[in-house]
Parts: C-alpha cells; structure tokens; sequence
C-alpha cells in the first residue's frame, strides 16, 4: 500500500525495496520500509497520503520506518522517518492534526517529535 509518492525529482534516486533497488520517478509510490536514496545533485520532494511534505537533498539516505493515516480519524496514525545521511526538510500534514505526539524523525543522534511545523536537519556521518 502506497504511503507517499514521488512530486518532484531532480537528478536520480531510488527506493530499496526487501533488498531491490527501484528507479525513482515522478509518480513512483513508496512503501512504509523503504529507504529512500538520492544520489549527489539530485532533490526529492514526497508528499504523503495526510499532505505531509518531505523534501530530500543531494546524497541523502532515509526510511520510511513507519505511516499509518485514514482520513476518517479512525485508527491512530503515526509517520517516523528514520534520517540516516544528508538533508531533510519536513512539512507535517494532517497525522499531527489528529495525533500531535505521532510525527517523529529520528536520526543517529536521537529522535524528534515533530508537533506541527516545517523543520531542516542535515545528518552527517
């Protein structure tokens, strides 16, 4: 089931998928335990089934640990994106408006919880 799907792409990146490396392209989905890939040059915007926006810099790596959101409210939602290397800027979307406490971006250095707001974190190894 599609969690996000790829607005914009300039360069190349791909998704790694159980162990398979997709092409990424406009349009492409993306899956709750892919890792997202882009490579040197290149940006990536995703946007996400709540509205959330996530915007990935050149030479960045991060997985999509986990998203959950119907739009009725039913259910809990919850978004974590694990940042392992590069830039990542976050717009949240409608998961904070129905869980304040459920948007997370964790990286080697800990874990953010994001409660409404656009947010820039460079991760370098």
């Amino acid at each position: 089931m599609s969690a996000a799907v790829v607005v914009n792409l300039a360069g190349s990146a791909a998704a790694i998928r159980g162990g398979e490396r997709i092409p990424l392209a406009v349009n492409s989905e993306l899956r709750v335990s892919d890792t997202v890939r882009t490579e040197a040059g290149a940006k990536l915007g995703l946007r996400f089934a709540d509205g959330a926006m996530i915007h990935l810099g050149p030479s960045t790596q991060a997985e999509l640990a986990d998203f959950a959101f119907d739009p009725t409210g039913a259910g809990k939602p919850s978004f974590l994106m694990n940042m392992m290397e590069g830039a990542v800027r976050s717009i949240t979307g409608k998961v904070v408006d129905q869980n304040p406490e459920a948007f997370k971006l964790s990286s080697p250095m800990g874990t953010v919880g994001i409660r409404g707001t656009t947010t820039l974190h460079f991760i370098y190894t």
